[in-house]
């Protein structure tokens, strides 16, 4: 049996096929349907590529551009030679968006710091050799899209900028051609995100005053900004967009109800209109709008996998369509045309990233565009299960369980994986950490503890204030259930996470030390006094809605110096890797290094790995591959 079972085991994956960077990815389609834009790999960083569709020699090609012609890929055969916009030498592009049928306009960072700037390419004027320009050029500010006004300016877009001060950002309007920037609103509110109606003027906004969160709205581009609803930061709407007769705001909200909804408010009063749809156990998520038909198409929301539920008929026979041609899988629609006929369709699975295709919704033809992991095959990855426990106090914790192919399912070395946030949520379909895990032959238990979103306000709400408390009973009590169910074996259990992972990772083996073998903290805080004081400066009016997360680190102080794992480094027997970008803003490094050192003085040597040029997120191909190699290595030596 044992020898039927090594049979089928699958080989060892090397760490660089679930961690480089795809062939290509990030794929989007001009508005007049006629390239396709996409990031590739040049000279180990992703840059922007385009392409015609189909293949009609657009632009011609001179001898000082035959380096950056990509021929090697089977998209080239099908829509013609691609060619390269931008030369990014030190970090991949992390995303961009067309601006007109002429301009692509991307973001970028100083290695991690998230004080993004703004790019733009001209792709019938491009000059590399001069580089993109910085439509942003200030030093210390950070820019973010509010809305690029496609189809109402050929040259504008609206942008949030925090230029006039570190802490705020006004929403200002920016001309990609001549790089002038005008602020259209001077940001007195404490506004967080803007929105604008279909004419593209800025009419409605978030704000967010200590724990009080405000819906502010304004008649007209010279009226001033008035408050129209005030909740508790607990009880809140989200507005999504204007409807398309800019009379009302679909919006998502918990106000009088435990689950999120979607509906409609009035701007003029914050009033509540409708109720478009709710969901028993579950947060309506988001919503999905067609500009061309000027209609809602459908919510999404999360059970054990993503769902929707339509609204309109056009996009659910799309979906239809979409579903018999590719059953089983999570199906995105990621971008389209301005006329809505071409899609970049994305196909994935729980055990693959999946495909890539254009769709043509005129011939219902599709066409295939690359593969993101060629070289991993869907029947050597692993299948994610749905699970759910109770918790110690009676909550029903819900998450995912994977187990290694071809190793059994009793007794297997098990790595517990907390994610991140704490207010996020785990979610079915593709991870490579979790892929990576079961390939070396690990159980990977993923659980959304209280305090994870999704599941109403009253489920959230109740990890407030329990971070290392609460919050870390209901990892523990997957870890049990884990073991009383017989899948892992006591003796062979670490823990593994990135940033609040991190931080759950290290007070696993700090307060219930038993229970671990290892743990791997990646960016994770140590310290929770200290972490509340070093946040950036634009932060400062999130920290009273921080506070009452998370806990007041002088009102609370006796509680967080409690559940800081650096302050009872005694309390650790397991061996531990930790791993930090030095460029990190929202997690110091200064939290993995003053947690090195208290181990150091109780007589533990940590494995530690940092990285000069990476913030709290490892972005290089070489950083993610590097640090998986040696989270390999410290699983193999201590859980084998």
């Amino acid at each position: 049996m044992a020898s039927l079972l090594l049979a089928q085991q699958p080989p060892k994956i090397p760490a660089r096929v679930f961690f480089s960077n795809p062939q290509r990815s990030a794929y989007a389609i001009s508005p007049n349907g006629k390239m396709l834009s996409f990031l590739r790999p040049w000279k180990s960083h992703l840059n922007i590529f385009v392409q015609e569709i189909p293949s009609k020699n657009l632009f011609r090609l001179t001898a000082e551009q035959t380096d950056d012609v990509e021929t090697l890929h089977e998209q080239d055969a099908q829509f013609g030679r691609a060619r390269r916009l931008t030369a990014e030498q030190m970090r991949d592009v992390p995303d961009y968006f067309w601006k007109g049928n002429r301009y692509i306009i991307f973001r970028q960072d100083d290695h991690g710091d998230e004080n993004y700037h703004l790019y733009r390419v001209d792709l019938k004027n491009s000059n590399r050799r001069s580089g993109p320009e910085d439509l942003t050029p200030f030093p210390n500010v950070c820019a973010e899209l509010i809305d690029p006004l496609q189809g109402i300016s050929a040259t504008d877009i609206l942008i949030k900028l925090n230029q006039r001060d570190s802490k705020i950002f006004d929403a200002c309007r920016l001309n990609v051609v001549n790089g002038k920037i005008d602020i259209v609103v001077e940001n007195h509110y404490g506004v967080q995100d803007w929105v604008t109606n279909h004419a593209g003027s800025i009419r409605a906004g978030i704000a967010q005053n200590g724990t009080e969160t405000s819906l502010l709205t304004r008649a007209d581009d010279k009226s001033d900004f008035r408050t129209v609803l005030t909740t508790d930061f607990r009880h809140r709407v989200f507005p999504l967009a204007y409807t398309f007769d800019d009379k009302a705001l679909y919006a998502t909200s918990n106000i009088g109800r435990d689950k999120a909804a979607l509906v409609t408010i009035d701007p003029e009063t914050g009033r509540e209109l409708n109720v478009i749809y709710e969901h028993q156990e579950v947060d309506v998520f988001t919503a999905d709008f067609s500009k061309k038909q000027q209609t809602l198409t459908y919510v999404v929301f999360s059970t054990s996998q993503m769902e929707r539920h339509f609204f309109d008929t056009k996009t659910e026979n799309l979906f239809k369509t979409l579903d018999r041609e590719f059953p089983g899988h999570l199906i995105w629609l990621t971008a389209h045309d301005e006329l809505e006929r071409k899609f970049i369709v994305e196909v994935a699975s729980d055990r693959t990233p999946g495909t890539r295709y254009l769709f043509d919704r005129r011939t219902g033809t599709f066409t295939k565009l690359t593969e993101m992991a060629p070289l991993l095959s869907e029947k050597d990855a692993a299948p994610m299960k749905p699970i759910n426990y109770a918790s110690a106090d009676g909550w029903t914790i819900h998450g995912y369980l994977t187990l290694p192919p071809g190793r059994g399912t009793t007794r297997l070395p098990a790595v517990i994986y907390p994610h991140g946030g704490p207010w996020q949520r785990d979610n079915w379909g593709y991870d490579p950490e979790v892929q990576f895990l079961a390939n070396r032959g690990y159980a990977v238990l993923q659980m959304n503890f209280r305090g994870s979103v999704g599941y109403g306000r009253e489920f959230w709400e109740a990890g407030f204030k329990e971070w290392g408390g609460k919050m870390q009973d209901d990892v523990t009590a997957g870890v049990k259930w884990l073991i009383d169910r017989g899948t892992a074996d006591p003796k062979r259990i670490a823990i593994y996470g990135e940033s609040y992972g991190g931080y759950a990772a290290l007070a696993g083996v700090t307060f219930t030390p038993k229970l671990y073998a290892a743990a791997i903290d990646r960016a994770g805080i140590s310290n929770l006094v200290d972490f509340l004081t070093q946040l950036p400066g634009y932060w400062d009016s999130l920290l009273p809605e921080l506070y009452a997360k998370v806990g007041n680190p002088k009102e609370n102080e006796q509680m967080l110096a409690g559940r800081s794992p650096f302050l009872h480094a005694d309390q650790i027997k397991a061996p531990l890797f930790i791993s930090h970008g030095r460029k990190d803003v929202r997690v110091n490094i200064s939290q993995s290094e003053q947690m090195i050192a208290a181990l150091k003085e109780h007589g533990l040597n940590p494995e530690y790995l940092w990285f000069d040029d990476e913030g709290h997120i490892f972005k290089t191909e070489a950083a993610r591959v590097r640090f998986h190699k040696k989270l390999a290595d410290f699983l193999g030596k201590h859980l084998h």
